[in-house]
């Protein structure tokens, strides 16, 4: 399966003693914005696990070429995919994509 993302961090708006904070400040800058593209795949036998692959389009453009690390806990599956912005005002964050079973049917 796969989808993409428009992932945007926003650059904040200032306030100081009340007052908005405008220099050095553009109204709807981002400090972080790229498309993300994502392939989720399901696992082939019972010992596997889902597998993530996702790429940046300023890299890869198109494809999801990096795999996600990913761990299984309490019946649900996260992948953690690093979002980086080395120029100032930069980011350093981590994407946190949960998946679990919704609405199971207990047989």
């Amino acid at each position: 399966m796969g989808f993409s993302i428009d992932l945007g961090v926003l650059v904040p708006d200032y306030q100081v003693d009340g007052m908005l904070w405008l220099n050095n400040h553009y109204p709807g800058g981002y400090i972080f914005r790229d498309k993300l593209n994502l392939e989720a795949t399901p696992p082939k036998t019972d010992k596997d696990s889902w597998q993530l692959r996702y790429g940046f389009d300023s890299r890869t453009p198109n494809r999801a070429t990096t795999l996600a690390d990913g761990t299984a806990t309490d019946g649900r599956l996260e992948f953690r995919i690093p979002i980086v912005q080395k120029n100032r005002p930069g980011i350093d964050a981590t994407l946190v994509l949960s998946a679990s079973v919704w609405n199971a049917i207990k047989v």
